[in-house]
């Protein structure tokens, strides 16, 4: 008795697991994002860059109440780092059948990939792209 209910609610579970996962949007379900990031590290480009930073030097901070990202960069005259000043902008993730993307001021920053304290972003240009990372 007990092999033949294994089987079936293991494919329960995976069923059910598959069709709460569903997209019916195109919009991933990240909510996980929402709160503070600092920037850890960005690598990459045709120079090779592998820059580091300490934490509260550049913070992202999601809202994703008001899809709001803050951006502190508390680097003196170090101008943009990955990609952005300091200020207010608007920011949504999208999904295609090649990933999570996140926009930024409607313009693709690139694949997404976060964990619990880990967020990453992959612009995917191949030999000349970086990746960029933050940590909680």
């Amino acid at each position: 008795m007990k092999s033949r209910i294994l089987p079936l609610i293991l494919v329960i579970v995976l069923c059910s697991l598959t069709i709460s996962c569903a997209d019916k949007t195109g919009t991933p379900q990240i909510t996980a994002i929402n709160g503070a990031w600092n920037l850890k590290s960005v690598r990459g480009g045709l120079g090779g860059v592998n820059d580091t930073y300490s934490t509260g030097q550049i913070v992202w901070t999601f809202d994703d109440t008001t899809n709001v990202l803050t951006i502190a960069n508390n680097i003196p005259n170090s101008g943009p780092i990955a990609g952005f000043d300091s200020g207010t902008y608007s920011y949504e993730f999208r999904s295609s059948s090649n990933g999570d993307f996140i926009f930024i001021d409607n313009v693709n920053k690139g694949a997404i990939s976060f964990s619990i304290n880990l967020l990453v972003i992959d612009d995917g240009l191949a030999s000349n792209g970086f990746i960029t990372e933050f940590e909680r």
